[in-house]
């Protein structure tokens, strides 16, 4: 490679200037790292929402078409109930489209009769990064007696996604009342446990 043009020869040749060969682009290179380092090290503080934003109470009548042939609410339409209800929660508190990631804990106290109402408790116990744990009750009603019995719950995990199907950060969850916060530790525990049966599993295949 010749000498600059704008240098005498003399000095190029006798090696009183060293140019030094840089790659194309380092200096747009190294002040793209910079620059993801600066903003990196400024992440924006999330949200933060109380339980009661997003917790939602629907209530439903069992007709004869939610029966089984016994006359009671069938298992698989009060799971759906139970899931419309807990998305309502996720996605308030997320302010975004919530999927259902998974369900664990479902149990089946009480069966619930033709004609009595169904009331579904859901709220957020805790929020992650992009995840959160939503917990449902469900209870029966009599009408004629208002007798309530406590009937079914479970825990539902769902993941807050945009329009893209990217996940997106949700906002945290302040626990209030002393039932808010023992979910909320509670939910810790339950999180730890499902990534080490899932680890466990991944482990085995």
């Amino acid at each position: 490679m010749p000498p600059p043009r704008s240098l005498p020869r003399t000095l190029a040749a006798r090696g009183a200037l060293t140019i030094e060969k840089r790659p194309p682009f380092a200096n747009f290179a190294n002040a793209f790292s910079s620059r993801k380092a600066f903003f990196a090290s400024r992440k924006m503080e999330r949200p933060k929402k109380k339980v009661s934003e997003s917790s939602v109470e629907m209530t439903q009548v069992v007709m004869p078409i939610d029966t089984n042939y016994l006359g009671n609410l069938a298992g698989g339409r009060l799971m759906h109930w139970m899931d419309l209800a807990a998305a309502i929660a996720a996605s308030r508190h997320a302010n975004a489209i919530a999927v259902t990631a998974s369900v664990d804990s479902l149990e089946f106290k009480q069966p619930i009769k033709l004609g009595e109402v169904v009331i579904i408790k859901a709220s957020v116990n805790r929020a992650f990064n992009t995840s959160m744990e939503v917990g449902v009750k469900v209870f029966s009603e009599n009408m004629l007696t208002g007798r309530r019995v406590a009937c079914n719950k479970a825990y539902f995990t769902f993941v807050a996604i945009d329009e893209k199907g990217e996940r997106v950060v949700v906002p945290e969850i302040v626990p209030e009342t002393p039932d808010e916060i023992r979910r909320y530790e509670k939910a810790a525990d339950r999180r730890r446990q499902r990534l080490a049966e899932k680890a466990s599993v991944a482990e085995s295949k």
